[in-house]
């Protein structure tokens, strides 16, 4: 496992310490919890995108081929 260290402005270190009390943990342990849900949420955010993308690229093809059946049902020669 590794080791990370890093600087907190006092207010922040504070609610932490609040925070991680509160939840009957340690600072680590709520610093490694908070880290880990911001993993989950940038990974479920980046899936989103592409998803979103996906739909955009099947919108457009479905879009062509209702138009493709339209014109057919104009007229079946089409």
């Amino acid at each position: 496992m590794g080791t990370l260290s890093l600087r907190l402005p006092d207010e922040l270190l504070s609610d932490v310490d609040t925070q991680a009390r509160e939840m009957g943990v340690g600072r680590a342990e709520y610093v490694r919890q908070a880290l880990v849900r911001m993993k989950q949420e940038n990974e479920k955010a980046r899936l989103r995108r592409r998803l979103q993308e996906a739909s955009l690229k099947v919108q457009a093809e479905s879009m062509a081929v209702n138009a493709e059946f339209s014109a057919f049902e104009t007229d079946p020669r089409a």
